[in-house]
């Protein structure tokens, strides 16, 4: 499982998110809450392994 805490996800090249396999819970606060990054949060999005993201 993963814990992801205030994920910054542009440094991170697309074509690893189909390579992640595992369980991923994104905790985020307000300020990491904009639409560019929530867009490459949810390409890690799965049907497969279960996803949650949060925000404080």
């Amino acid at each position: 499982c993963g814990v992801a805490l205030d994920t910054w996800m542009f440094p991170l090249d697309e074509e690893i998110f189909p390579g992640v396999k595992q369980p991923i819970f994104f905790i985020n606060s307000e300020k990491f809450q904009w639409i560019g990054n929530i867009i490459r949060m949810k390409k890690l999005d799965s049907a497969i392994f279960p996803r949650k993201m949060i925000t404080i």
